[in-house]
């Protein structure tokens, strides 16, 4: 089990620390991909951009989705070839999509008249997917209000790209990060397959589905299956869309998130106004942004080798002065004292990526097994051979 091996290795390491298990990484790979049918997985490089993460994914002939150049340089570092790459992010940087185009990316994801401009003038010539408004219901974190464009607004693109000598490959969508609620999936697929079919009326031609990331993992709640979602997933590109079309996915959480926990030591306690405060040195800004994301109340899965009969509901903080510092306000563990570890779970994705500078603090240290529980990368050591 991944959060006992991670106390093991706590005995000889400082904390906080996030323990990673590359075969963990590579099943949920698998198990999405052949829960869509073997549909191109690209694998979303923001959720954990760590190298050995990366090389893993790539051996296993995983593609990428990337939301700027540097994400595609590190995997043009690994030698990852640029037709793996699709950049998603529906608004980019200018010197973005000239570096990307100069680089081999040929894929762009856009929702608007402006990027559209951009990419006619940086990379000319290039496959585009229009970028589908859809409903976000039951994801933990909606992204509908951000991006995506409407039906009719999306034919009027269409047709302006096509004028401009860009070809509309297909449609994506995004259903929001950690979607729990499968009819979400349905009805995206029901809105992106009259896309589909407005697009061919006006002489296009797609061949290309995007159905994006979202699919979720267990926090504090039974979440729908992969093999679930896929199947209805399939189902609807079956009924909805023409016979061998392209279907692709960008999943993030759930190939990385339960691969990870993070490791931190209980550095105080006290009691304000009649609630238990528990601070811990891992702090939210620096490896659980989710946290304040969630106004505090993450539900992240809690482990700790304590074992007494007392129990504590407490406000879980991170050691800053922030005062939005807190990891989780209901937090439910054990009697726990100072020195004491405590194991985070399932914070393998969207963690160590968004860690500050605050206060000095470092992002806390990353660590690798593979093969079993074998440790294969301590930081701070000479580290590892990364081929892609």
């Amino acid at each position: 089990m991944l959060w006992r091996r991670a106390m093991e290795l706590a005995e000889g390491l400082p904390t906080p620390f996030f323990l990673f298990d590359l075969d963990r990484v590579r099943a949920q790979y698998e198990k999405l991909y052949e829960a869509l049918g073997s549909a191109g997985i690209h694998y979303a490089v923001k959720a954990n951009n760590h190298a050995a993460v990366l090389a893993s994914l790539a051996a296993t002939g995983c593609g990428f989705e990337v939301a700027s150049i540097f994400e595609a340089n590190l995997l043009s570092d690994l030698g990852v070839d640029p037709s793996r790459l699709i950049f998603s992010a529906p608004i980019k940087l200018a010197s973005h999509i000239r570096d990307a185009f100069r680089l081999g990316i040929k894929r762009y994801v856009f929702d608007c008249r402006s990027e559209l401009e951009k990419i006619a003038a940086l990379a000319p010539g290039s496959e585009l997917l229009i970028r589908l408004a859809v409903g976000n219901e039951g994801s933990r974190f909606p992204l509908s209000m951000k991006f995506g464009a409407e039906l009719n607004g999306s034919v009027a693109l269409a047709q302006e790209a096509s004028r401009a000598g860009l070809r509309i490959a297909g449609v994506a969508f995004h259903v929001g990060s950690q979607c729990e609620r499968e009819e979400t999936w349905v009805e995206a697929m029901e809105k992106a397959g009259r896309l589909w079919r407005l697009l061919e009326e006006r002489g296009a031609e797609p061949y290309c589905l995007d159905i994006g990331g979202g699919f979720p993992i267990e926090y504090d709640r039974p979440v729908p299956s992969l093999e679930s979602i896929g199947s209805k997933l399939l189902e609807a590109a079956e009924s909805l869309f023409p016979e061998g079309i392209e279907l692709i996915a960008e999943p993030g959480r759930c190939v990385t998130g339960e691969a990870g926990v993070l490791v931190t030591s209980v550095i105080g306690r006290a009691k304000r106004d009649g609630t238990e405060w528990l601070y811990v040195d891992a702090s939210a800004l620096h490896g659980l942004m989710e946290s304040l994301q969630a106004g505090g109340s993450f539900p992240y899965p809690l482990r700790t080798l304590v074992d007494t009969a007392e129990r504590m509901t407490c406000v879980l903080a991170g050691p800053t002065c922030d005062p939005d510092d807190t990891n989780m306000r209901d937090a439910e563990l054990p009697l726990l004292e100072v020195g004491d570890l405590v194991c985070i779970l399932n914070s393998g994705a969207y963690s160590f990526v968004y860690s500050t500078s605050f206060h000095g603090y470092p992002a806390p240290a990353v660590h690798f097994i593979d093969r079993g529980g074998e440790v294969l990368w301590l930081a701070g050591t000479a580290g590892m051979a990364l081929t892609a």
